[in-house]
């Protein structure tokens, strides 16, 4: 329960009908504010005149009754000639004249009013030549023009100050602009890379949405999409960042990414044989001459179980004993991944997709040699392009390999490793591709080529060979 401090007043919250108003605080918006409002709150400390009322004593619960004012509140902080700047009435005691509200009343009918909405013009010495007014009417719908103006730029300054020290906004070219943390939330090596690929790929986006809705830059749109893939963000983290909705995220996430993928296709390359063999590192010239033209392998990306019974058993994994699509992948004997396969269900094997990847098939030339696991029983495919498939040796029913076929399985694996080590790049890189997909990334839409899933992987496969090789030219076989 609150009672009034004022001298003979027995008002009481809950029981009286009065409002209560607490001792006015020091406000710290300027120089003028500060020093009128010490003023008013020494005032108050006066009017009351109790000596047990300080200062130092001074709490929430101490507070005045609306009866000693002459409106029943107190008024504006900046109103000083206003009667109800402090109280006035019934103070019980007689060190206070009463108050003069017929000269208030002049005063305020003699000071020009500015509309709040008038448009203001900020000269550059305004603070030099625009004397400042010590009132300022509070009255509704008005305001003083030159506190108006001092105010404003108060709040500005205020503001920037807050951004400064929020730092750059999130994505931006400014957040992104050390190499280190390029690296971190793209995968991009150093931020001129990134800004390059950015330069390639923007002029291709056009946003298709109001730009009154529009609260991200393009370059934050391409680099969250890098972050998703880079970091597997989620959708709902990145709208948080960005300070958008998730619905936002996904629809610029959807017109990057078919984008990005068309773009960046020309850096998986197949070398021309030339090339390869100029290029072919010491490790496989010892064990295969330079014949080799190509390293594959399968690698599987785990995606949501549909509804379907058709659809759950042709994406149903046996090896991974979940849903997933797989791809085929083939890197050159240097480690750069020179092809990438379209997403086929996980229920696939290895022998099924290298057939039905003609576009693969199509890049041997005779006398190339291919590195494959034991999956890859397609000596007749790949023969028929006069070239041939080196796997390690089986058993067959025999109860253990010879001398010769463990030699050759030696030498296969040694050199086979490589493209094991660039998946396990791809996976570790861009961390989207150890996650569980939304089933959505599967379906091929009427307006897309490929289904969404398809230019994820190659968008990833790209950025991975702006890496370094990881098979050094001088790299010679362990003993």
């Amino acid at each position: 329960m609150v009672t009034c401090c004022i001298i003979g007043c027995s008002s009481r919250s809950g029981r009286d009908n009065v409002k209560f108003y607490q001792i006015p605080k020091v406000l710290s918006h300027c120089d003028k504010t500060s020093e009128v409002t010490t003023r008013r709150r020494l005032l108050w400390f006066s009017r009351i005149h109790r000596a047990n009322i300080t200062e130092a004593t001074v709490t929430k619960s101490t507070q005045v009754c609306s009866l000693h004012f002459v409106d029943g509140k107190p008024a504006y902080h900046m109103d000083e000639q206003n009667p109800d700047w402090a109280p006035s009435l019934n103070l019980g005691h007689n060190n206070l004249a009463l108050p003069d509200c017929a000269r208030y009343l002049r005063i305020q009918n003699r000071r020009p009013l500015a509309p709040l909405n008038q448009n203001i013009q900020v000269q550059e010495n305004l603070c030099e030549d625009v004397e400042m007014n010590e009132h300022v009417n509070d009255r509704p719908g008005f305001c003083s023009i030159e506190c108006q103006t001092d105010l404003s730029m108060l709040d500005i300054q205020a503001m920037e100050e807050k951004l400064e020290k929020a730092g750059p906004p999130v994505f931006s070219e400014k957040h992104l602009q050390s190499d280190k943390k390029c690296k971190f939330y793209t995968g991009i090596p150093t931020f001129a890379i990134l800004i390059l690929i950015f330069d390639l790929i923007a002029p291709h986006i056009k946003k298709n949405y109001n730009s009154s809705q529009v609260v991200t830059t393009k370059f934050q749109e391409f680099a969250a999409v890098l972050a998703r893939l880079r970091l597997g963000l989620l959708e709902e983290d990145i709208a948080d960042r960005l300070r958008v909705t998730q619905g936002t995220v996904s629809k610029f996430f959807n017109m990057w990414i078919p984008v990005m993928a068309q773009c960046l296709s020309g850096l998986i390359v197949w070398p021309d044989r030339v090339t390869l063999r100029k290029t072919m590192p010491q490790c496989f010239q010892d064990q295969f001459g330079k014949s080799v033209a190509v390293v594959v392998d399968c690698f599987e990306v785990f995606c949501e179980t549909p509804s379907g019974l058709l659809a759950k058993a042709q994406i149903y994994s046996q090896y991974k004993h979940h849903s997933t699509v797989k791809f085929l992948l083939g890197i050159t004997p240097q480690g750069t991944i020179s092809y990438i396969s379209k997403a086929f269900g996980g229920r696939s094997s290895d022998q099924f997709i290298t057939v039905n990847c003609q576009d693969f098939l199509n890049n041997l030339l005779p006398g190339d040699v291919v590195l494959a696991d034991r999956g890859f029983d397609v000596n007749e495919c790949v023969g028929r392009m006069q070239a041939r498939v080196v796997t390690p040796s089986f058993m067959h029913g025999r109860n253990q390999l010879s001398a010769e076929d463990v030699e050759v399985s030696r030498r296969i694996a040694h050199v086979r490793i490589h493209v094991e080590r660039v998946i396990s790049l791809l996976r570790n890189k861009y961390l989207v591709l150890k996650q569980t997909l939304n089933f959505d990334y599967l379906q091929q839409y009427s307006n897309e080529p490929v289904a969404r899933i398809d230019d994820v992987v190659l968008v990833c496969c790209a950025l991975c060979n702006l890496s370094s090789p990881i098979i050094p030219m001088s790299d010679s076989p362990e003993d």
